[in-house]
């Protein structure tokens, strides 16, 4: 993960993570295999997994490869194996390697005493005010979120058009 100022707490990165990434466990998935324009060309795996982001579009299929491996693909370099490409229909369901997989999906950089903004209308929080801490997006799927700390103390993901700058403050 990438980082301006970097969070030395896990558990905060765990956290903000939480708050702005959704992950769709697959049971029993559909096969695939990576089209051209991908330097993984012709790799073949089983979906157990789709990574998104609250707030935005777009999201990341994860595969686990014949080999073993777990990997992120957008899923628009994806196609479907037919029924005779496909073989073997057994696969484990390891979800805790597709939490260990969201740092090879997701990056996430930090913001050290960002810029102030406030949610724009048409959104459930319009008027909320807050400080820019992170920026969240998905390495394979495009799309990101931005994380405000908001003026009441929480933390909260927002699409980055839904918001404008805070005006500065006038001294009277």
């Amino acid at each position: 993960m990438k980082s301006a100022g970097r969070v030395k707490d896990r558990a905060a990165e765990a956290f903000l993570l939480s708050r702005c990434v959704t992950v769709e466990y697959v049971e029993g998935g559909p096969r695939y295999f990576a089209a051209s324009g991908d330097k993984r060309v012709g790799q073949r795996g089983r979906l157990i997994a789709t990574v998104g982001l609250k707030h935005a579009q777009g999201y990341v299929a994860v595969l686990r490869l014949d080999s073993g491996k777990l990997d992120c693909f957008n899923p628009m370099g994806l196609f479907p194996e037919t029924q005779q490409e496909a073989g073997d229909t057994g696969a484990s369901q390891d979800r805790a390697a597709v939490a260990l997989l969201l740092a090879r999906c997701v990056d996430v950089e930090y913001a050290d005493n960002g810029p102030r903004y406030v949610a724009a209308s048409g959104d459930k929080r319009m008027g909320q005010r807050g400080q820019l801490v992170a920026t969240v997006g998905l390495k394979h799927g495009g799309g990101h979120v931005v994380v405000l700390q908001l003026d009441n103390g929480k933390l909260d993901s927002f699409d980055p058009f839904g918001l404008f700058p805070e005006p500065p403050q006038i001294a009277a």
